[in-house]
């Protein structure tokens, strides 16, 4: 689980634009015939004598340089690079990095996020949705009918692992919603969807810096670069002039130690932790095509769980050295090892020396300073292959490099990734822990956030996930790191009862003006006896003398103009009374609707100084305290007037129009206008 989890954290750090083909979106083709090259290919040549290539008959592995980026002040000098990702943790690489792609993944109802609801008939949880466009960009088809997963980030389908925690994290946050909506039932959609995007970014900068640091850093490390995190209450560690923008040695190589530990096979578990089948990593490499199989996210996510990931230390699984992104067809892909070594050098990254000296540690001059530092036999095989100490790469020496006790990356890299995350942290004005900011969690909240655990991600997305270790980066241990119950209280979730809004009316008592009006059920009003006299413009008083009115009516007025005949006949919708309001008869709300000219809600008080009582409508339709005359608009089939009272704006109505699906359409009124519908 470990190196899945930095994988799914170093895409949402990091994402270098490469060049691609303009109509495939595919690589382009840098060891391919024809005359001329492509300026920006850079491939790696393939020697002869190569033990697992020279039988294949390939003498080049394709490789194209990176996209050129702008330098800082748009100065001349070396090439830079882009970032296409936003440089925080933000959990982008489930939302994307910009509103397009956000809004792709958006439902656009209820704060939601899309899902594939594959078995949905068998009770378990959706799946990502699938990738429709440009289908084959990071993904290997076998057939055009069957499709990779959609995410915020475009590597979703790298692996199959990482494709498991992208479906996880997406319905915590479509469970989040759901939640939030039930707490507070009067938030819109964009509401719903911005404060669990918020919850969501904070559980996984607190699950990060909580669990997967230290780790991978130890506890020196994290002390010495204050990285950790406050026991309770808030950080003052902001900075604003802290540029937290991710170093090249970073991306290139420093955080990519994770492809050490990276195992030949992965495995999958029944829900009582029994080893149930494995599948080889390169045959789920853009291929995570196993998830479409019920009960496969349980599977792989328990498998990882138990799964003992590979050493820390210069041997990389052959699975991705000889077959990375093997096509169907072929029996080689690409070698990850030498795309990270071509990678740093054509980012123009500093050798493994130089990152020494910066980082203040003992300086290496000569190969017999290096004996204390890096294995034997990989001075031995530098001796052969570098004419001096300074020329050794980066990331081949960082994943060799000694390791102290408590950490699991050497001190080079240890460096460079405690630095860039320092930064990260205290550079975020959006970081969760801060204090003093419109965006800033409250004390309470706050609270709820720092109990929750990568366990507890596990057990609330899972669909039959039933015991856990308490601390999923680790493997678990009967005394250490016992596995217990999802139901217990060693693995606590997150309380949600503290996102409740005060704001929400029924915190406080409504203003007499704002009554609640709800029409369960229609009601229709008798045919017109065409014996009745013309309403007159006069009001006539009562006579208290006069008998009930029966089944018949006098004559019709012979004067009265005719009815029109096409006009709709009118509904009738009871409206019951609000029992906690004592009304006053007074002043009118007027909205106005594109279905019919307007409606005159005559609403029984006059207290409301946010209400213009004179405003009327154009043409009023006849209403009393409790039903509402109107004609019902086609495709609705119950209509529900909501007057809420915001304290926030002080005058807020809603109309609510429920229509044949249950889809709820809102018209917003103000007092000085009416608010046509959306």
């Amino acid at each position: 689980m470990f190196p899945a989890w930095g994988q799914l954290i170093d895409h949402d750090l990091t994402l270098t634009a490469e060049t691609k083909d303009p109509d495939t979106r595919k690589d382009i083709d840098c060891c391919g015939g024809g005359i001329g090259r492509h300026p920006n290919c850079m491939p790696i040549e393939i020697p002869e004598d190569d033990p697992f290539y020279s039988d294949k008959h390939q003498s080049c592995m394709n490789m194209a340089r990176s996209l050129a980026g702008v330098r800082p002040g748009c100065r001349l000098g070396s090439r830079t690079q882009i970032n296409m990702l936003t440089s925080y943790i933000d959990a982008n690489f489930m939302y994307g990095s910009n509103f397009r792609t956000a809004d792709s993944l958006r439902v656009l109802q209820s704060g939601l996020m899309k899902t594939l609801p594959k078995f949905a008939h068998l009770g378990l949880k959706p799946l990502l949705p699938l990738k429709t466009k440009q289908p084959d960009d990071g993904c290997i088809r076998y057939s055009p009918d069957i499709y990779c997963f959609l995410a915020g980030d475009s590597r979703v389908n790298e692996q199959l692992a990482l494709g498991v925690l992208h479906t996880l994290t997406v319905r915590e946050h479509n469970r989040i919603a759901t939640e939030l909506a039930k707490i507070n039932p009067y938030w819109d959609d964009e509401t719903i969807y911005q404060e669990t995007r918020h919850i969501l970014a904070a559980l996984i900068q607190h699950i990060t810096y909580n669990e997967f640091l230290p780790v991978l850093l130890g506890e020196r490390v994290m002390e010495q670069y204050g990285l950790n995190l406050q026991k309770e209450g808030y950080s003052t560690d902001y900075d604003l002039n802290v540029d937290a923008t991710i170093p090249a040695a970073f991306g290139a190589a420093a955080f990519r130690f994770g492809h050490s530990l990276l195992p030949s096979t992965i495995e999958k578990r029944s829900s009582t932790h029994a080893l149930i089948g494995e599948r080889k990593l390169s045959e789920m490499l853009q291929q995570p095509f196993d998830l479409y199989h019920p009960g496969m996210v349980d599977a792989y996510t328990l498998g990882m769980l138990s799964q003992v990931s590979q050493a820390m230390d210069n041997s990389i699984t052959s699975e991705v050295t000889n077959h990375l992104f093997e096509e169907p067809t072929k029996h080689f892909g690409r070698d990850l090892a030498a795309i990270n070594i071509a990678r740093a050098r054509e980012h123009g990254i500093p050798g493994y020396m130089a990152y020494r000296k910066l980082c203040g540690l003992d300086d290496m001059k000569t190969w017999d300073d290096m004996w204390n530092h890096l294995p034997n036999t990989t001075v031995k095989h530098y001796l052969n292959l570098y004419s001096h100490p300074d020329d050794v790469d980066l990331w081949s020496a960082g994943v060799s490099e000694l390791k102290s006790p408590d950490s699991i990356v050497g001190p080079v890299f240890s460096c460079i990734i405690a630095m860039t995350f320092k930064r990260l942290k205290i550079g975020d004005r959006f970081w969760y822990e801060n204090q003093g900011f419109q965006n800033s969690f409250t004390k309470g909240q706050l609270r709820e956030i720092k109990k929750y655990t990568l366990s507890r991600l596990f057990c609330n997305t899972g669909d039959n996930i039933q015991t856990i270790q308490r601390k999923a980066l680790l493997l678990p241990h009967f005394e250490d790191n016992p596995r217990v119950s999802c139901k217990s209280q060693e693995i606590p979730d997150i309380d949600l009862s503290l996102w409740k809004d005060s704001s929400n009316f029924e915190d406080e008592k409504l203003p007499a003006s704002l009554d609640v009006f709800l029409a369960p059920y229609e009601t229709y009003p008798p045919p017109k006896d065409p014996y009745s006299p013309p309403k007159d413009s006069y009001t006539l008083p009562k006579d208290p003398y006069a008998p009930p009115k029966g089944p018949y009516s006098p004559p019709k007025d012979p004067y009265a103009p005719p009815k029109d005949p096409y006009s709709p006949p009118k509904e009738s919708y009871t409206l019951p009374k609000d029992p906690y309001v004592q009304p006053t008869k007074g002043s009118h709300v007027t909205i106005e609707e594109p279905f019919h000219p307007t409606i005159d809600l005559y609403v029984e008080s006059s207290k409301d100084p946010y209400i213009d009582p004179t405003k009327s409508s154009h043409e009023v339709v006849h209403t009393t305290p409790s039903k509402v005359e109107f004609s019902k608009p086609p495709g609705f089939d119950q209509v529900v007037f909501n007057l809420i009272y915001d304290k926030r704006n002080k005058s807020h109505a809603i109309l609510h129009l429920t229509d044949t699906y249950g889809v709820a359409n809102n018209i917003d009124h103000y007092p000085e206008r009416a608010v046509k519908l959306e």
